[in-house]
């Protein structure tokens, strides 16, 4: 199970190792133009990126949701070569497969779940779009709905 970033190593992980299951939510597989581009001009003049806030949609989530102030480009960097490994071996990505994406997230593209869905090996996967949260969905308006879609996922692989 990986949220974000963490959805692209599960991703990787699930490419080079067998997985009985896989839940990924919200996988950003790539960065909006012109921030790949550029990031190598940037990161010799900063360190990081300030950060606009949370895409949260629930204000009282959003209110109780850490977030750090700036983005370490090196993470982002790290990320862009993370997603140069995992987007040409999607079709080897076969375990069973929840993609669950907020179709509010202003981070990772909406449109990434339904290339992730539709390039995964995956022969049982199931695509699972939240409509009213953003990136973090696992704690915006749609986040009971996403834990019991995933339980019931998971739990269904374990029998």
């Amino acid at each position: 199970v990986g949220v974000s970033m963490g959805g692209l190593v599960s991703l990787r992980l699930a490419q080079t190792l067998p997985v009985d299951g896989l839940v990924v939510v919200g996988v950003p597989l790539a960065l909006a133009p012109p921030i790949p581009q550029l990031l190598p001009v940037v990161r010799l003049f900063l360190s990081a990126r300030r950060k606009r806030g949370s895409d949260i949609r629930d204000p009282v989530a959003r209110a109780r949701h850490p977030e750090f102030p700036a983005m370490p480009l090196d993470s982002v960097r790290e990320m862009i070569a993370l997603q140069g490994e995992v987007i040409p071996e999607l079709a080897r990505v076969t375990a069973p497969m929840l993609v669950a994406h907020g179709e509010l997230d202003a981070t990772a593209r909406p449109r990434d779940a339904r290339r992730l869905f539709d390039e995964a090996g995956s022969i049982e996967k199931e695509l699972f779009l939240l409509a009213r949260s953003g990136h973090v969905a696992t704690v915006d308006y749609d986040g009971p709905a996403l834990s019991r879609a995933a339980a019931d996922f998971l739990d269904r692989r374990a029998r």
